[in-house]
This record gives C-alpha cells, sequence and structure tokens, in this order.
C-alpha cells in the first residue's frame, strides 16, 4: 500500500502460519490445510535444468495445491480447482482449473494472467 506522501511505502502485518503436523524429519505432513488452500504435494526441485527455475521462479515437478471456487460451469455451485506442476518433454507445465474447466500452460509464469 503506497502512503499519501510521495515515496513512502507502508505494508500490512505479516500473517503467520499456524504450528503444523509433521513427520520424524521435519517435513510437513501433507495435505496440509493452509487457510482456504490446501498443499497437496511440495514436488521436488529439477536442478540440473534451467526450464524449471530463473531468478524469480522455482517450478517443483509435482507440486499441487487445491482449492474451492465456485464452478465455472455452474456459479450456484462449488467446484475444487487443483493447480499442478508437471514435467513435460524438460519443461515445466502448469494445469489449473477443475474437472470441468482447466488451463494448461506452457509458460508457468503467466497462468495466473489466465486464469
Amino acid at each position: 500500500m503506497i502512503g499519501s506522501k510521495k515515496g513512502t511505502v507502508t505494508s500490512k502485518p505479516l500473517k503467520r502460519i499456524s504450528a503444523y503436523p509433521t513427520d520424524a524429519e521435519g517435513r510437513p505432513v501433507l495435505p496440509l490445510k493452509l487457510g482456504i488452500m490446501t498443499l497437496v504435494n511440495l514436488g521436488t526441485i529439477v536442478w540440473d535444468n534451467p526450464a524449471f527455475h530463473n531468478s524469480r521462479y522455482i517450478y517443483p515437478v509435482g507440486f499441487e495445491t487445491t482449492r474451492v471456487y465456485a464452478s465455472a460451469k455452474n456459479p450456484n455451485k462449488n467446484a475444487t480447482y487443483t493447480c499442478r506442476i508437471k514435467n513435460v518433454d524438460g519443461s515445466p507445465r502448469v494445469r489449473e482449473g477443475s474437472p470441468e474447466h482447466f488451463f494448461n500452460h506452457y509458460r508457468p509464469s503467466l497462468i495466473c494472467a489466465v486464469v
């Protein structure tokens, strides 16, 4: 949020994630409910292929989250939307949507612009 004086910037306080269950090795037990989103799989980082990471993003193969939204086909009903990152021919592909309506995108950083 930008303040009233030019050049001043104020920010909202950070929201903290509550304590969450972990396994014997300290990894989160999945699926993990994080507010309105559920983290299903953290995925695996493909460190030896630059297509899967850059200075702004990391695309872990197998990463998956779900969230309930109004259905794209019937706004009076809810649908569970899933976001997954896959390895397709050595490049990350994001599939996002519900079983009735989904997007596949070859440039993962643009998926939010499509949705």
